[in-house]
């Protein structure tokens, strides 16, 4: 038999000598396997969990202690998956270790050592990915600058998954979701296996959310640069202003451009005066410069004149004090040596040791000749030098007085050129200012404008192929027709007030569920709802509801459901149990019976549809339950999961 979705064909177990226990199950159709407590018929869900690649081994000590391995083969239309994975090494609460086999009719080995396709664990869930249908999508988080983790088989787990910690659990509605670090993950996948997203709206919606949340951040900081650039914008119209008043420019009118302002300031900065105001402002300068040179004559005139002078006045110091010299040693001239040196000129003895004496005056005498003659001609010479020097300052003086009297003719030509120069003036002020402001004060927010006007066309092109509301709509429409459905379940199972009658309202976000109490039309909360039976009609009605959806839809959702004890409400846990045969009715067996009923009948209609049911109760006078029964663990047969003469597979 053939199936349009994936259900599960066997589940197998391998010892650590080489033999092999499985279970083979039908598609498409309500299998059970009944047993005592303590055979192992928990673990059949946990060794699927395990084989879906989950992140420990939860099976009971037991099985880990006498089976290396466990397998699961899938089949789908014709089209057979058998995953396998070793179970932890001593000290270890997983293994890695995984083997992966596609085909057509694969056949088991029962030496888990033959096992084919090798691989590792994170290949093995990725290759699964694939196969199941599922694609290249990310689970959706807050924050758009999270990428949340890939959707993949992990996902799927509380559609499949009726356990017994959830079966009429009245604080969790699906498996996982008591798991922090679990929920997170199934809640951030729900979109996708209802349809609501796909891998591509996943992409867009996390884009947009991004653009959206970056279009917020650069509009604040827009915000907050306008009050700045706004005291700025207004300061720079008043410049324009002004410079409109002096004559830089025509009156602008009403400017509201930010890159006009900009290029007018940028013309101020760059006007000059006109040429008639060049001309007159050259004139001036021309004189001006004329006048400094002039004052820098006169300076070095009168620095030459007092130079001159006090030459003049230390030559004819010098001369006077040479004369005095020359009346003291001109006496010897008088004594009439007449070359004769060795005697005296008075009394003529003889005088051999003033010989020398003589001599060095006699030359002395001559030198300050030579001295007051050089003396007496350069005085003269200096005196013209000066007379000549105070004839060019008297010169220079008058010219300047004659220049002093053309600028103040310049200045004074007319009232015209006055206002001309206080206007040209004002204007040199005017565009200096403004040449200030552009370099220090003025502020355009350009850059941050036209990044956030990127932003919103990018926003704007995303949104064009998306629209953001369909999400909303399809998670909406999800959650309208998985209630109606397990609406339309929860009717036609046994429950007591307030459910007898009661509507589903399933809300996929948290996710939770309440009803509506079928006379009163009072919502009541999951949690507030009471009574394991009415628990354990919820949990199966929601989930088949769910069933029904994903075929429906198209969700890669594997079409089976692994429930572990429906009886759990009607009988007491008692921890060593044996199986119960079921003779007599009574009314818990009866509304157990219309679990079952339902069962069978939802999975007949629901082609592809699969129910594996783990289960102490044994209805032996039902024909549907003795031929859906795949396994019986009764004490008397002492047929268990792993069989009691498996060697242990550790030491």
């Amino acid at each position: 038999m053939r199936s349009v979705r994936w259900n599960v064909s066997s589940i197998h177990y391998f010892s650590i000598d080489g033999r092999e226990r499985h279970i083979s199950l039908d598609l498409n159709s309500v299998n059970i396997i009944t047993g005592a407590s303590g055979t192992g018929k928990s673990a059949i869900i946990k060794t699927v969990d395990y084989c879906l690649g989950s992140s420990e081994c939860d099976l009971p000590d037991h099985v880990v202690q006498h089976a290396s391995a466990v397998g699961v083969k899938w089949a789908k239309d014709g089209q057979q998956i058998f995953v396998a994975r070793l179970l932890p090494p001593p000290g270890k609460t997983t293994s890695p270790r995984m083997f992966l086999e596609i085909g057509g009719n694969i056949d088991v080995p029962q030496d888990y050592r033959a096992f084919r396709g090798p691989t590792s664990l994170t290949t093995a869930k990725e290759t699964m990915k694939g196969l199941f249908g599922i694609g290249d999508a990310r689970q959706q988080t807050e924050s758009p600058d999270v990428m949340g983790d890939r959707i993949g088989i992990r996902q799927f787990t509380p559609y499949i998954f009726l356990s017994k910690g959830v079966i009429d659990s009245e604080t969790v509605l699906l498996h996982g979701l008591d798991d922090k670090e679990k929920a997170d993950d199934i809640v951030g996948s729900i979109p996708y296996f209802l349809m609501a997203v796909d891998e591509r709206s996943i992409d867009i919606e996390r884009k947009v959310r991004g653009l959206k949340k970056a279009i917020e951040i650069e509009a604040d900081k827009w915000e907050k640069a306008s009050g700045v650039h706004n005291e700025s914008r207004a300061k720079a119209l008043s410049l324009i202003s002004e410079a409109a008043e002096v004559g830089i420019l025509p009156s602008q009118g009403i400017i509201d451009d930010d890159i006009k302002i900009h290029d007018i300031l940028r013309e101020i900065t760059r006007w000059t005066p006109a040429d008639d105001m060049d001309q007159y402002g050259t004139e001036l300068d021309r004189l001006y410069r004329e006048k400094d040179a002039v004052l820098q004559d006169i300076t070095d005139i009168r620095q030459k004149i007092r130079q001159a002078s006090e030459t003049h006045d230390v030559a004819h110091r010098f001369q006077g004090s040479t004369d005095r010299q020359l009346d003291r040693v001109s006496v010897i001239e008088s004594l009439h040596l007449n070359g004769n040196l060795d005697t005296c000129p008075v009394c003529n003895s003889p005088t051999p040791e003033t010989k020398e004496e003589i001599r060095r005056i006699k030359g002395s005498l001559s030198r300050l000749r030579a001295e007051k003659n050089a003396v007496q001609k350069s005085l003269p010479q200096l005196e013209g030098y000066v007379k000549k020097l105070k004839i060019r300052l008297s010169d220079k003086t008058s010219n300047l007085k004659i220049i002093d009297e053309q600028i103040k003719a310049a200045f004074e030509q007319s009232e015209a050129v006055e206002k001309t120069k206080s206007v040209h003036d004002q204007a040199l002020r005017v565009s200096g200012r403004v040449s200030y402001y552009m370099e220090v004060e003025y502020t355009e927010p350009t850059h941050n404008f036209f990044k956030l006007e990127d932003l919103k066309r990018k926003l704007e092109s995303l949104l064009e192929n998306y629209d953001p509301e369909s999400k909303e709509i399809a998670i909406r429409y999800a959650e309208g027709e998985i209630s109606r459905y397990a609406t339309e379940i929860l009717s036609i199972l046994p429950a007591v007030a307030p459910c007898a009658g009661a509507e589903i309202r399933f809300n996929a976000r948290k996710p939770d569920l309440t009803i509506v109490e079928k006379e009163s039309r009072r919502p009541i909360r999951f949690k507030s709802i009471g009574s394991d039976q009415n628990y354990l009609a919820i949990h199966i009605a929601l989930l088949f509801g769910m069933q029904r959806f994903f075929a429906k839809s198209g969700s890669p959702v594997p079409g089976v459901i692994f429930i572990d004890q429906i009886s759990r409400p009607y009988f007491p846990q008692e921890i060593d149990r044996d199986e119960v045969e079921i003779i007599e009715e009574d009314e818990d067996t009866q509304a157990m019976k219309q679990h079952f009923d339902f069962l069978f009948n939802e999975v007949l209609e629901q082609y592809g549809m699969q129910a594996v049911i783990l289960e102490h109760a044994y209805f032996g006078k039902d024909k549907r339950y003795r031929e859906a029964t795949k396994e019986r663990w009764t004490r008397k047969s002492g047929d268990r999961l792993i069989p009691v003469d498996w060697p242990p597979a550790r030491p």
